[in-house]
């Protein structure tokens, strides 16, 4: 239940403090559950990274890098953790995403309901802002995308509408150049 938000604040801690996060500024890393805890943890990484961790002196600060990564809202973003994430990193890479397959349907419409019911974050509601940002991610616009923010607040839909759902997916999968980029000489990027 609480590991998870640890092993992602862990992992990509590991990630800054050894610079694979600054030598590879091009990969798009998504990270699950707003980052866990790497809202609480941003300042103390940017302590150890730019005194004791032997990281490059000239490389962004943690918090810097860690405002480049995206971030999906899934499990219980609010009423605390998405606040504290916005005051640290920003809405700017904001990503939907719920845990409707691990989790059981009583508790995803909890989820959902809190979601529905936050303060806005921004000029805009958090379903329409985080499906720009999937835009801005795979380099769209968001009516290319072709969502609507009614498919990122209603409740799970019936078996037709997530095969449909599973479809769209999958096109974005297949358009978005965040998940293939284009290759260098070598064949691979970053």
């Amino acid at each position: 239940m609480l590991e998870f938000l640890f092993d992602i604040a862990r992992t990509i801690s590991d990630l800054l403090l050894q610079g694979v996060l600054a030598r590879r500024p091009r990969i798009s890393w998504i990270l699950t559950h707003g980052g866990g805890v790497l809202p609480l943890l941003a300042d103390r990484m940017e302590l150890f990274r730019a005194h004791v961790g032997g990281g490059a002196v000239d490389a962004p600060s943690a918090v810097q890098q860690l405002g480049l990564l995206w971030y999906d809202v899934a499990g219980t973003p609010f009423p605390r953790q998405i606040p504290a994430f916005d005051a640290t990193f920003g809405t700017e890479r904001l990503l939907h995403g719920c845990d409707y397959c691990w989790t059981p349907i009583d508790a995803v419409l909890a989820q959902v309901a809190t979601v529905d019911s936050a303060l806005q974050l921004s000029a805009t509601s958090l379903p329409h802002l985080t499906t720009g940002n999937a835009g801005n991610l795979c380099g769209t616009g968001h009516e290319q995308l072709g969502l609507t923010t009614a498919v990122a607040t209603t409740a799970p839909r019936s078996a037709p509408g997530r095969r449909n759902g599973a479809r769209r997916r999958r096109a974005l999968h297949h358009r978005c150049p965040a998940r293939h980029p284009r290759s260098g000489p070598a064949g691979r990027d970053a």
